[in-house]
């Protein structure tokens, strides 16, 4: 290790509010919570026009070599962007640890939200109706402070070891379907219009529906690749010897309605399109309580009210061969004649019903 040792930073799960302007005023009743119930969540939202942040410090795991964040959050679309401030790498000892671009490795963050609908303490509810707290369907986040990027779990530079290896997106902290924008631009079909530059600094994931009262993981890795003027990260200089403060990396992010293009009923496997593999799911699980015995495994996106039946085979029929976001450019193969499935749903009305 070089560098002179660095004091301890404070590093409290949850830092100061910022509010300005009039959305402020707008959102002030909203946020208007026990102050003891403040300190253990977040809001966050994408109204970029609101000067409406709440920043958070994420200390480092000197020991584990990496950052851990845990936290129950609260997703307003109304509300803005939250603010993080990840304490740079250090060791157990609390010496700073030197990132060289010239020799780059990724350090694993492993966060994980309680997706909360936090008490408003207005009597008359109003807060709640006015600006309701909503599931997740995407994340987003962007480094502002320059040399770093994303690495996420398909990158070979992710690395090895019990920090890594789990899937980007977790639900319930099983494996959860996702898309990422990080992607180079055009590799999507022509259909796709939404912009989708190579960005490595900025990480967009679609996922299926994650409900209030669900936990949200998602593991990545940050990498310090450096800028012109300074290849080493944690030396509080420039390459030049300029002194340059390097105690604090930012991002700035905040949850997503992205993949609500999910949410069309007949896509229960979440693979962006209807077919085989949704089919499969409903005649395998055919008379499955969903209320009583929740959703069978692998079962991701619009979820099924009661028993699993007619209904959900007729959504598949009628959906079958719709592409959703991204583009698969590969037909489909048909499901058969309809006279054939038909008469599979009605054959399978008579299955008895399984827990």
């Amino acid at each position: 290790m070089q560098g002179k040792p660095r004091q301890p930073r404070r590093s409290d799960s949850v830092g100061p509010w910022a509010f300005a302007g009039a959305g402020a005023c707008a959102l002030a009743f909203v946020v208007n919570v026990s102050a003891g119930d403040l300190s253990s969540f977040v809001i966050a939202g994408s109204n970029y026009s609101i000067d409406f942040n709440q920043e958070v410090d994420v200390p480092f795991s000197g020991f584990a070599g990496a950052w851990f964040f845990d936290t129950r959050l609260a997703h307003q679309p109304e509300a803005g962007p939250m603010i993080k401030r990840f304490e740079s790498p250090i060791t157990d000892t609390l010496d700073p640890i030197l990132l060289d671009a010239n020799q780059p490795f990724a350090i694993p963050i492993q966060e994980t939200f309680k997706v909360y609908d936090p008490p408003i303490l207005d009597p008359a509810g109003a807060a709640d109706a006015i600006f309701p707290f909503e599931p997740v369907y995407g994340w987003y986040e962007e480094i502002m402070t320059p040399g770093f990027i994303w690495v996420t779990p398909d990158d070979p530079r992710y690395g090895q070891g019990p920090l890594f290896g789990k899937p980007l997106i977790t639900r319930n902290g099983n494996p959860h379907p996702s898309y990422t924008s990080i992607l180079p631009a055009g590799s999507l079909g022509p259909d796709d219009t939404r912009p989708h530059v190579y960005q490595p600094h900025v990480l967009a994931v679609e996922f299926a529906r994650i409900d209030i009262g669900e936990t949200l993981g998602i593991n990545k890795a940050m990498l310090w690749v450096g800028t012109d003027g300074n290849s080493v990260w944690g030396d509080d200089q420039l390459d030049d010897g300029t002194p340059f403060r390097e105690d604090t990396i930012r991002v700035w992010e905040h949850p997503t309605n992205f993949g609500e293009v999910y949410d069309v009923a007949g896509n229960y496997d979440a693979d962006f399109v209807i077919g085989q593999g949704d089919l499969d799911l409903v005649l395998m699980n055919w008379g499955r309580d969903a209320d009583a015995h929740g959703l069978p495994r692998g079962w991701f996106s619009s979820p099924a009210e009661g028993v699993i039946d007619q209904g959900e085979l007729d959504a598949v029929l009628k959906n079958w061969g719709r592409q959703l976001f991204p583009i698969i450019p590969t037909p489909l193969p048909e499901p058969g004649s309809l006279a054939v499935l038909f008469g599979v749903g009605c054959l399978m009305r008579r299955c008895p019903s399984h827990g």
